[in-house]
């Protein structure tokens, strides 16, 4: 009886050894997945924060382009209605030909001779 006693005592002993290593191992890897999980939740969060900043500075520079575009528009408006655009164009001859340089216009001139 000793030796059954002795015998079931050890396997007592080995299981309880494997149940203690199998709780270790399994609060262990819970560990790990839970430092992982945090590494990767901070560094999303700093993505997140980088992404953000870009938006901002995306946004602020299309109010910006915006209200540009307004303003030289207005003032283009503003310039038809003065008359100033319809003097400058009053200046203008219609149907003026580009200069040419003498040389040149004396060659065609030849040629067509």
């Amino acid at each position: 009886m000793e030796a059954v006693v002795s015998t079931q005592s050890t396997w007592e002993a080995v299981v309880s050894t494997q149940s203690t290593w199998k709780q270790w191992y399994q609060r262990r890897v819970h560990g790990m997945c839970a430092d992982i999980q945090k590494r990767d939740r901070l560094a999303f969060q700093e993505e997140l924060k980088q992404k953000d900043a870009q938006l901002q500075k995306l946004r602020l520079y299309i109010e910006k382009s915006t209200s540009l575009y307004k303003q030289r528009a207005q003032s283009k408006s503003k310039l038809a209605n003065s008359g100033i655009a319809k003097l400058r164009d009053a200046r203008r001859r219609p149907g003026k030909t580009k200069k040419r340089r003498p040389a040149r216009a004396q060659a065609l001139a030849a040629a067509s001779n």
